[in-house]
């Protein structure tokens, strides 16, 4: 009688720990839930940025293709070119990773020497371009439990999102629809939780955020880290008052006699960093929340009008 009692709780976790792995029924499963894809069927002539932003929007990112199958599956559900989210890198050497946030580790490139910085995909191969060309179509990739962010909401007349990173299990949104750049002390009130960072893996995560995000916003100016000093003493602490366990300050910084920090890349496509500015200056805030399974997973409709 126990055995039976057993087996049944162990067939009863099997079949939750199932249902709370299937993808959104308004997403294509690859391989039962290993992945979970949205692919535009109409054709939308779509910037990279945008693409990235819309897939963001309900919840993922542009998708990942980890390998041969994963590419012939993308194929055989698209009939039309496709972005994916492969971009180039550079930090000391050019390299290839994800919007998701991870290395690129399979590739079936066209020519693999072209020197443009994103990716699209035509009949299982690979071809490169720059983010600001159209492509028909794009592919996005959710995760296999479904959204793991608060859902979109139309503010101020603008569809304020969050972006889901796995490898930091957090989501961002920043704060330039909400409110215009102001200085670190009246913009750090704009966030429920503004951003601080624990740990390479997230300023990892951040940078692919800032990459991607900040040229679909385009915006070219200061955005606040999360991080001041106080008394201007070199005595740094993070404005939720987490501990301070992680920086990444660029060379030479901080600069004696700033307050505040800033996001700072040496080049377009590069890691970010911190430099220090005035507290004074004008900037935006960049806001975070803990990633969870979210209740409510159906489609967020309002992620069509971007």
């Amino acid at each position: 009688m126990c055995n039976i009692t057993f087996f049944k709780f162990i067939f009863s976790l099997l079949i939750i720990t199932q249902s709370l792995a299937a993808c959104p029924n308004w997403t294509t499963s690859y391989n039962g839930t290993e992945k979970c894809y949205l692919f535009t069927s109409t054709k939308i002539n779509i910037a990279w940025y945008n693409a990235e932003a819309s897939c963001n929007c309900i919840g993922g990112h542009l998708a990942t293709i980890d390998n041969a199958y994963e590419n012939v599956f993308i194929a055989k559900n698209t009939n039309a070119s496709v972005w994916v989210g492969a971009y180039q890198v550079y930090i000391n050497t050019i390299y290839w990773e994800w919007t998701a946030d991870r290395r690129v580790t399979y590739s079936n490139w066209y020519n693999p020497n072209s020197s443009y910085m994103v990716s699209y995909v035509q009949n299982g191969k690979w071809f490169q371009t720059g983010p600001e060309d159209n492509i028909n179509n794009y592919a996005c990739e959710i995760p296999q439990d479904g959204i793991r962010c608060p859902k979109a909401q139309l503010i101020n007349n603008n569809i304020i999102f969050w972006t889901y990173y796995n490898s930091a299990n957090t989501c961002y949104h920043n704060t330039l629809y909400i409110a215009n750049a102001d200085t670190f002390a009246n913009t750090a009130t704009k966030c429920d939780n503004l951003l601080s960072i624990h740990s390479a893996q997230e300023s990892d995560a951040l940078s692919s955020y800032l990459y991607s995000s900040l040229a679909y916003l385009n915006y070219q100016e200061y955005i606040w880290v999360g991080i001041y000093d106080p008394y201007k003493n070199g005595s740094w602490v993070w404005f939720d008052g987490s501990p301070l366990n992680y920086t990444n300050w660029d060379e030479d910084e901080p600069q004696h006699g700033n307050d505040c920090a800033t996001f700072t890349s040496r080049f377009v496509n590069s890691i970010y960093q911190w430099a220090s500015i005035p507290c004074s200056s004008q900037g935006i805030a960049i806001c975070k929340s803990p990633a969870s399974v979210q209740k409510d997973q159906t489609f967020p409709e309002i992620c069509n009008q971007l």
